[in-house]
């Protein structure tokens, strides 16, 4: 006999289903757009324009670093990545009452940049 998933099982399953697929779509996006000046010079410097590998985003950049063990034009991004993740929080704190849009972008980029930096 086949093995059978119940329904329940099926549940658990699918929100991390859905986690991966977001986390591939984060990955995989250009640079976002913000309304927020402080915001739009956070993400202009995360992501390089003509960039060879990836997205041109400093998290793929990490991601390359991490599979070859080399670093992206002579440098390594790790901690350029850590470093614009504690910038990102820190303006989530300070702008509470920002657009919903900037709000989530912002969040996107974080996970980005940390799922980079654990090898994912």
């Amino acid at each position: 006999p086949s093995p059978t998933i119940s329904a329940e099982s099926n549940m658990e399953i699918r929100p991390l289903q859905d986690v991966k697929y977001k986390d591939g779509l984060r990955a995989a996006m250009s640079k976002p757009h913000a309304t927020d000046p402080e915001l739009a010079r956070v993400f202009a410097d995360l992501y390089k324009e003509g960039s060879t590998v990836g997205s041109g985003s400093t998290a793929a950049a990490v991601r390359q670093e991490l599979a070859t063990g080399l670093p992206v034009k002579n440098r390594f991004h790790s901690l350029k990545a850590r470093n614009s993740v504690t910038s990102l929080e820190s303006w989530l704190r300070k702008h509470p009452n920002a657009g919903a849009a900037d709000r989530a972008a912002a969040q996107n980029v974080i996970r980005d940049l940390q799922n980079a930096l654990e090898g994912r």
